[in-house]
């Protein structure tokens, strides 16, 4: 929408009307434009479509301030500690600001006190004396940072070194510490070999903040129950459990490949309920089921490269070896093929207070939307590239290249049809009919095609009336008919002949569709908003009347002049006959 200088220039009433439209438009469209309006004012609204976002002036009319991104994203100034972008009213120096390109800044008193950053989080960034506590349940001071002393407290609001702990009760069980900036402090267990050759287990706290259970000289950690190994990790990190020498990065072996001794079993705390994974015979299974190893659900990946669902230790679902999935059947002949007696697939919504679904149940495929719970508004939207092209109405009307129904009819279309049609119809026959039309009553009309015309027919058969009598006084009707020239607002360009339709229908009412200045009302049938009865008038969003426009058929016109033409002849031919009498005399 184009913006306006808001002044009304003098002129004729067509062209002060426009202005003043034009004015308007631009209020409405907040001056949408990729472009400053020309003209500014204090307070005014202007839509950047070029940088997206929605600004004002401000209160000088020397700079624009921007408030959001036209998409919905509220913004505010990057500030600084000192004057937050965003602050409080009685305390101007707190609130919240960005220091850099993706960092949040937290200030009180005008000072920096959090740093939130795409790498990291930093507290106290500008170094202020400010100290850090972190309170518990039973300590107020669980983990303190003394800021001035450059020292942490634990349990303790007052430590005397760079880490210092306190318990009230109880006792350390082991503590390590070093001042030092460089070194370490662990607990080293060395032995020697058979061959004399020293080996050392460590437990260890290094100067790169890392705790450390190892061990040095490229040997295994074992791990013992019983006086025999249960599970090692070799020199390269591998890790064994029943096997000491791994080929894999973990490598569990056992005496039994069943159920009754599986990989890895895992139970609840009750041992009532288990899962487990088994190696049998060179097949993968993962399971759960009781303690009597029966399984409920399993996975089973074959040797021949088959994996295998089932439920109540049937199987429901299968993966062959091509990729094919299939439910109830073992043998998809498709990327995924569904079997059963009512074949479906059930969507719902997150509260399960609606489902739709896709299901063949015989000879018949259907798509049922939201059939379990009518919530009121159902859609099915056909959508190609990410686009809605198409949908059909929870009332059954069918829509294209709109989400709202246009009036009350049952096929809706919109879009360009200067350059794309908006319905064709096409006959592999040179002629017949393309549309028919038909009531309760019957046949109503029809629209044939010969190839190289089109014909318009209503029924009008003698079998369907009653009541057939000569039409007459036609001149004295057309007469009272009123033709007009005008244009229609919406082609101020394009002068027509034609007539105004309530001036018509006293003439002619079967010509004309519905009432004089009337509007749009609530019907029987229709889901009413609350507090709406039937009958009353339907609103848009700002609270008017929505016009319900007449309509004419012009060619119902033609009964009458044809008739009206008749007497006009035999009134002539009778004229004609006395000129001729007369000439005669």
């Amino acid at each position: 929408m184009a913006t306006h200088d808001y002044v009304i220039a003098n002129g004729t009433g067509a062209a002060v009307r426009s202005d003043l439209n034009n004015a308007l438009a631009a209020i409405v469209s907040n001056n949408s434009g990729s472009s400053e309006p020309g003209t500014t004012y204090a307070y005014q609204w202007w839509a950047d479509t070029n940088a997206n976002v929605l600004k004002i002036r401000n209160s000088a009319n020397n700079a624009w301030i921007t408030l959001r991104e036209l998409d919905g994203t509220m913004l505010i100034e990057d500030g600084s500690a000192s004057t937050p972008g965003l602050a409080f009213a009685d305390d101007v120096n707190t609130g919240i600001f960005s220091p850099a390109a993706d960092q949040i800044g937290f200030a009180t008193g005008g000072a920096e006190r959090l740093e939130i950053g795409s790498s990291e989080v930093v507290f106290n960034d500008p170094s202020n004396d400010v100290d850090f506590r972190v309170e518990s349940n039973g300590n107020t001071h669980m983990l303190f940072v003394d800021a001035g002393n450059d020292r942490v407290g634990i349990g303790t609001a007052s430590p005397t070194s760079l880490i210092h702990g306190e318990v009230s009760s109880g006792s350390a069980i082991l503590t390590l510490k070093s001042t030092a900036t460089s070194g370490e402090a662990s607990v080293s267990i060395t032995g020697e070999n058979s061959s004399g050759t020293a080996r050392t287990g460590i437990f260890k706290y290094d100067n790169s903040d890392r705790f450390r259970i190892g061990t040095a000289a490229g040997i295994p950690v074992a791990f013992e129950t019983n006086d025999a190994e249960r599970m090692r990790i070799d020199s390269s990190g591998r890790v064994g459990i029943g096997e000491t020498s791994m080929d894999g990065l973990l490598v569990i072996k056992g005496d039994s490949n069943d159920t009754s001794m599986p990989s890895i079993r895992l139970k609840d705390g009750t041992d009532s309920r288990e899962a487990w994974i088994s190696n049998s015979s060179g097949d993968l299974v993962l399971a759960n089921g009781g303690d009597d190893n029966t399984p409920h659900c399993k996975l089973t990946m074959f040797d021949g490269n088959i994996m295998s669902f089932a439920v109540s230790n049937t199987e429901q679902m299968r993966l062959d070896s091509s990729g094919n999935l299939g439910i109830g059947t073992s043998s998809p002949s498709g990327l995924l093929h569904i079997s059963g007696d009512t074949c479906q697939m059930h969507f719902t919504d997150e509260d399960d207070s609606s489902s739709s679904r896709i299901y063949q149940s015989g000879a018949t495929f259907a798509i049922d939307v939201d059939q379990a719970n009518a919530k009121g508004g159902s859609v099915l939207a056909f959508r190609v590239d990410d686009s809605e092209h198409a949908r059909i109405l929870e009332d059954g009307r069918f829509l294209v290249g709109t989400t709202t129904a246009l009036s009350d009819g049952l096929i809706c279309f919109k879009g360009t049809f200067a350059s794309n049609r908006g319905l064709v119809l096409e006959s592999t026959q040179s002629s017949g009919e393309m549309i028919r039309f038909n009531t309760s009553s019957g046949g109503a009309g029809n629209i044939s095609s010969s190839g190289t015309s089109t014909t318009y027919s209503t029924s009008s058969d003698h079998r369907l009336k009653e009541n057939i009598v000569d039409l007459d006084g036609a001149i004295d009707r057309v007469k009272q008919l009123a033709p007009k020239r005008f244009n229609f607002i919406c082609d101020a360009d394009t002068t027509v002949d034609g007539f105004i339709a309530h001036e018509a229908q006293a003439v002619v009412p079967e010509a004309i569709t519905g009432t004089h200045n009337g509007v749009e009302v609530w019907k029987e049938g229709e889901e009413l908003p609350d507090g709406v009865s039937v009958g009353d008038n339907k609103l848009d969003e700002d609270g008017n009347a929505i016009p319900d426009y007449q309509g004419i058929d012009q060619s119902k016109l033609v009964p009458l002049l044809t008739a009206a033409l008749q007497e006009a002849v035999a009134k002539i031919e009778a004229l004609e006959i006395k000129v001729a009498a007369l000439e005669a005399g």
